[in-house]
């Protein structure tokens, strides 16, 4: 089993929070070394690339801080996503070469057995007007409570999951403007969270379980991020600023 350093740093700046995974990934590509990240975000409006080449745009991100939310640029693909106090995610960090046709099916399966580990039937598949669609996303009935999304740079990959645990009214209201600034069309009753199938579920209960699931996959051993890591973090931060 491989060991594998896992982080559960909560970082309160949201711009910081994803240059922190930015770190990760590009560290990964350097050394080789896979890494792991379990937390909760700040809450913010993570904005993909099509996002922020449409020509709303400028609208949307305005629409982000005034629903409370901090926009950033995301470092996965995807599209529009909120974030907020009950929404966890899990990161993996890796070399681009190992393992590239199979990190989705990795993290995806990683995320079903934490799932099933706090008694929630999940299944991976796609609903019609769903936030940032695609066909990775986590089904519980039907609603999309997660979504999966990962990206290749500079010899490192990064793959990403975020999992609305609780929240999910507030933030499809939040994430309804967004949209709406951007003229996208979708369905904001599709947005649903662990706590409809499992009432009074926290984020924290959630990351017990993916740590479970993740040490059944590899020897994942917190660690402590390293002033290198920081460093690096607060100079990609200017890249998720917006």
């Amino acid at each position: 089993m491989t060991r594998v350093a896992l982080y559960d740093a909560v970082v309160e700046d949201a711009a910081l929070d994803v240059g922190l995974s930015h770190a990760l990934m590009l560290a990964a590509g350097a050394s080789g070394a896979e890494a792991l990240r379990v937390w909760t975000p700040p809450a913010a409006l993570s904005f993909g690339r099509l996002d922020l080449l449409a020509p709303r745009a400028a609208g949307a991100i305005a629409a982000a801080r005034g629903a409370g939310l901090e926009p950033v640029r995301r470092l996965a693909g995807g599209r529009a996503a909120a974030i907020g106090a009950g929404t966890a995610c899990l990161g993996w960090a890796s070399a681009a070469a190992q393992l590239e046709d199979m990190r989705y099916e990795i993290t995806a399966a990683v995320l079903l057995d934490a799932l099933g580990r706090l008694g929630v039937a999940a299944r991976i598949g796609e609903l019609a007007g769903e936030w940032c669609p695609g066909a990775w996303s986590v089904l519980v009935g039907e609603k999309k409570v997660g979504g999966l999304a990962q990206r290749v740079a500079r010899g490192g990959a990064w793959a990403e999951a975020v999992v609305i645990v609780d929240g999910a009214k507030e933030l499809a209201a939040a994430l309804d403007q967004v949209q709406r600034a951007l003229g996208i069309d979708w369905a904001p009753g599709t947005m649903g969270a662990l706590s409809d199938a499992v009432p009074g579920v926290t984020p924290a209960e959630f990351h017990r379980a993916l740590h479970a699931a993740l040490t059944s996959r590899w020897d994942a051993q917190l660690g402590e991020l390293s002033p290198e890591l920081w460093r690096e973090a607060r100079r990609l931060r200017a890249e998720h600023s917006l």
